[in-house]
């Protein structure tokens, strides 16, 4: 049984590492088994699958583990932990998610400023017929 058919096969997981230790089939397992975590409400098991892969040399799993990871912070109640996650944007690709991420944890430290800013940045980014960019407005309409 795969760990994709049954995200709770600890078995399956440890064979899938240690048959494709380094292959990206590990990470995305990773990355499933994290959503696995949070879905039972297990912030920190779920930052121990995402933080190790943030320094994934894979540029999409390396930033889906830095904006998951600084969600769980946020759902945790630990914005600071969720800036710290997020760092420096180094890839444009990813600029309106991480401007939006970063406007989250300002908004979650009520830092409204800078959540203002953030989300801004985010609007400026995105295409006009993005479902993210009403998502922002809207948060942008409650913070004035």
């Amino acid at each position: 049984m795969s760990v994709l058919a049954n995200p709770n096969n600890a078995n399956a997981l440890k064979e899938l590492k240690e048959k494709y230790a380094m292959s990206i089939y590990v990470e995305q397992a990773d990355l499933l088994m994290a959503k696995q975590a949070i879905s039972q409400s297990n912030y920190q098991n779920a930052l121990n699958y995402l933080l190790p892969l943030i320094n994934s040399t894979n540029e999409f799993i390396a930033q889906s583990a830095k904006f998951r990871a600084s969600s769980v912070y946020l759902e945790i109640n630990n914005a600071d932990k969720a800036l710290n996650v997020l760092g420096d944007n180094t890839n444009k690709e990813f600029s309106a998610l991480y401007n939006h991420a970063k406007g989250d944890a300002y908004f979650s430290q009520n830092n409204i400023n800078s959540a203002k800013e953030y989300y801004h940045l985010a609007l400026s980014q995105l295409s006009d017929d993005s479902k993210l960019k009403n998502l922002i407005k809207i948060k942008l309409n409650d913070l004035n």
